[in-house]
């Protein structure tokens, strides 16, 4: 087993991209257990307004200016917050509603993981922004 890593290369894992949603882009690939997204949200843009029951996230902005809204669905506690590149990493757990806009001039970029894909079903409505 070792042998066979130690002969391993690299993998290149293409972005499948999701233009469903006016004003934001979508980009994923898999990566072992690991979803990796980058969004690209155009100025003004309202991303989100949903939470999860089961999938987790981190996330993290690129490029730009985000507003991000949160509220836990249970207990009502909320935070809203403004990330820009370098001002940290971002938790999201099961049950924390999230909507974010792009509130700079120019495109956003917000990178995300999760453990499981995201819009696959256990995305479910709550309206923040």
């Amino acid at each position: 087993m070792q042998e066979e890593a130690s002969k391993q290369f690299i993998h290149r894992f293409p972005f499948q991209k999701d233009t469903s949603k006016h004003g934001r882009l979508l980009e994923s690939a898999k990566v072992g257990e690991v979803y990796i997204f980058r969004l690209f949200i155009e100025p003004g843009i309202v991303t989100g307004n949903y939470y999860h029951k089961e999938t987790n996230t981190i996330m993290f902005v690129e490029r730009g200016r985000v507003k991000m809204k949160f509220r836990q669905v249970h207990t009502g506690e909320a935070a809203e917050i403004d990330l820009e590149p370098g001002s940290g990493i971002v938790h999201v757990p099961p049950f924390v509603a999230l909507a974010t806009r792009n509130i700079s001039y120019d495109p956003a970029v917000v990178i995300i993981f999760s453990d499981r894909p995201l819009r696959s079903g256990d995305d479910y409505e709550f309206s923040l922004l």
